[in-house]
């Protein structure tokens, strides 16, 4: 989903992005978004460096954004941060819970869901 962080940016899309509904309505303009999504994710490539991601983040965090995730699936981490400054990094195996604006859903992910690899044995 396109969205444009302030007025005075080009449209930003993320890898994997969700509004509240409440948000949507507020937000949607000419079928982009104005202002970030309440939960950002960016999923790092070749292409796409650690650096580029948390400039995204910190543009998000400064325009609406409540919860932004970095995955690394080649070094297999992911980076949970949140706009009130806590932050955390979750490594394959272990649960991390969708905070922030999806935390009413409850929702708790394995990591090795979204990075793959070998499952590590007890």
């Amino acid at each position: 989903m396109p969205f444009r962080p302030k007025p005075e940016y080009e449209l930003r899309v993320a890898d994997v992005c969700w509004l509240s509904p409440a948000r949507a309505k507020q937000a949607l303009v000419d079928d982009d978004v104005f202002g970030s999504p309440e939960f950002v994710v960016e999923v790092l490539y070749p292409s796409k460096t650690h650096e580029e991601a948390c400039e995204k983040r910190d543009l998000c965090f400064a325009s609406g954004c409540d919860e932004f995730w970095i995955i690394d699936g080649d070094l297999s981490f992911i980076e949970v941060a949140f706009a009130t400054g806590t932050f955390s990094v979750r490594t394959n195996d272990e649960l991390v819970e969708i905070g922030g604006a999806l935390h009413e859903t409850g929702s708790i992910l394995d990591t090795h869901t979204l990075l793959g690899g070998p499952r590590k044995t007890s």
